[in-house]
Parts: C-alpha cells; structure tokens; sequence
C-alpha cells in the first residue's frame, strides 16, 4: 500500500509484511494515525502505534500479492526460506500463486 492508502484506512485491520525480511512473522495491528512518510500501527491490541512503512502493509481483507499456496511436499519444511526457494516454489505444479485481486473485485 502507499501513503494515500494508509491515509484512507485509518482505523483499518492490517498485516504487517516485511518485505526485506521475509524471515519475520506476520503481524496484525490497526492504522490510528499516516504522516507525511509512515503509517502509525498498534499492533497487537498495543495502545503506542509504530511508524510502519506503508510498503510493508496490506489491509486485512485483501490477499497478499503473489501469496503462494504450498503443496504438501514444500509446506512440511521449516527455518529460514531463501530465494533459491521461491524460485522452487514457482517451477512446483502443485504450488498454487494467488495472483493479487483488489478487494472491490475491480
């Protein structure tokens, strides 16, 4: 999302998806403020927000953008993922690439 996104959804349910480090678990919080450069997130039912790139946020009710649904074979490993992993996931048939819809279904 950009800022004029985080602007709009004040108040909004968001996920937390750093895209440099795909390593960190997702977290869930509520946009309370936007400046000119960061979305302020609680998260966690937390009263103090947190300055959040807006890059790394999606709302809620929207599908991750290139979300993959792994096949058993991949879903059973655990640790860290790697590129060389994602390049697998892609080539795997049974790998299933959520392509990115807008909520409204335009």
């Amino acid at each position: 999302m950009d800022l004029d996104d985080a602007r709009n959804g004040v108040g909004r349910t968001v996920i937390y998806s750093p895209f440099a480090e795909p390593d960190i678990d997702d977290e869930t919080g509520v946009i309370t403020s936007v400046s000119d450069r960061y979305a302020f997130v609680a998260y966690g039912g937390q009263q103090q927000a947190k300055a959040t790139n807006p890059g790394d946020l999606r709302f809620a009710d929207e599908p991750r953008s290139g979300a993959m649904t792994l096949c058993a074979a991949h879903s059973v490993r655990s640790g860290p993922r790697s590129p060389a992993d994602l390049e697998e996931w892609k080539a795997c048939p049974d790998c299933v690439k959520t392509p990115w819809e807008p909520a409204d279904g335009s």
